[in-house]
């Protein structure tokens, strides 16, 4: 059973890997340039933020998987107990950064 899950975790990560951009597609900068009304760069920038979201979640992923992994082996779980918790806090920064920079910019 545990065989199977860790073949399924492989796979899943696998196809994210390759399903998903190296980089982003477009930057800010070309969403600025390309972008004539505030509703055009609105989208342009939520597709970025999206392609950037799952490749940070790729990599999340990854280091989580490493971290059980390593986890299972040692018995201590004190590494990704505090990864998870660091990335908890970092999405929670990186949304109220946001939500501050859109307030700072809308009428």
């Amino acid at each position: 059973m545990a065989n199977k899950i860790l073949a399924l975790s492989v796979f899943i990560l696998s196809q994210s890997f390759l399903s998903a951009p190296a980089f982003a597609e477009k930057t800010i900068d070309e969403c600025e340039k390309v972008s004539s009304t505030q509703k055009k760069l609105s989208r342009c920038f939520d597709t970025l933020s999206s392609g950037l979201d799952r490749e940070l979640q790729t990599w999340v992923n990854n280091h989580v998987f490493n971290l059980e992994e390593k986890a299972l082996l040692t018995g201590r779980h004190a590494a990704l107990k505090m990864f998870k918790r660091s990335q908890n806090d970092f999405i929670t920064f990186r949304d109220n950064d946001c939500r501050w920079q859109y307030l700072a910019i809308s009428p």
